[in-house]
């Protein structure tokens, strides 16, 4: 791992940001700017502007990274993919609602066709669809949605792993939502279970759940 990314793994992405700008004019001087290093590198980068709430740079990076990719690697290629997914983040993240869901259903078709259903990249667009669904207030849609993720996601990476709970209560809030309190409560008991024991009582998650079970009793 480079410098630019133990920074970014670190969440120093100010960090990271200016050490993966500098990378990037030298990739483009050295290699090009269709060189693999240069796709990899200007990811992070927007990566590291995605992370700090800089969402319209962010969106720009990855569409012009995505048309390369697209034009370069393929629009199947698992990097393509990403970047699209990536993309439409971007853009859930700036309440573009309706083209992030567009863009996620899009890419969840290829992803599960070429990397399968039980990938980690497919996975985590089912989750993101499903959660850009319950913006726009698709509740019903988006509990099928979480319904059939967690099913995979206690099967494939087990029923105590973060992303697994992570849907956990992403299910429960969608059940609230529809007025559901009763099993959404349910939920977010058995989950506060799990968190308190794995993440520990002072977890951001665990006690983010302990609110969402105080506004389901309400």
């Amino acid at each position: 791992m480079n410098l630019a990314n133990a920074l970014f793994a670190q969440g120093k992405y100010v960090e990271a940001e200016t050490m993966h700008r500098d990378t990037i004019v030298v990739l483009q001087r050295v290699l090009g700017p269709e060189h693999p290093n240069m796709f990899a590198t200007a990811s992070y980068l927007a990566s590291a502007l995605l992370l700090q709430g800089k969402f319209a740079k962010a969106e720009t990076m990855y569409r012009e990274l995505l048309v390369v990719q697209q034009r370069v690697l393929g629009p199947e290629h698992p990097n393509t993919l990403s970047a699209t997914n990536n993309l439409a983040f971007a853009l859930d993240s700036q309440d573009k609602y309706t083209e992030a869901e567009t863009m996620y259903r899009e890419v969840l078709v290829v992803q599960k066709r070429v990397l399968g259903p039980k990938h980690p990249d497919t996975l985590r667009t089912t989750s993101n669809l499903a959660n850009v669904l319950r913006s726009q207030d698709k509740c019903a849609e988006a509990e099928t949605m979480f319904r059939e993720l967690l099913v995979v996601q206690q099967r494939v990476l087990g029923p105590e792993h973060p992303n697994t709970l992570s849907t956990t209560r992403d299910l429960a809030n969608a059940l609230r939502s529809q007025d559901k309190y009763a099993e959404a409560e349910t939920m977010h008991r058995e989950l506060l279970v799990v968190q308190k024991r794995v993440l520990g009582p002072d977890h951001p998650n665990t006690l983010s759940t302990t609110t969402n079970l105080a506004d389901a009793l309400l």
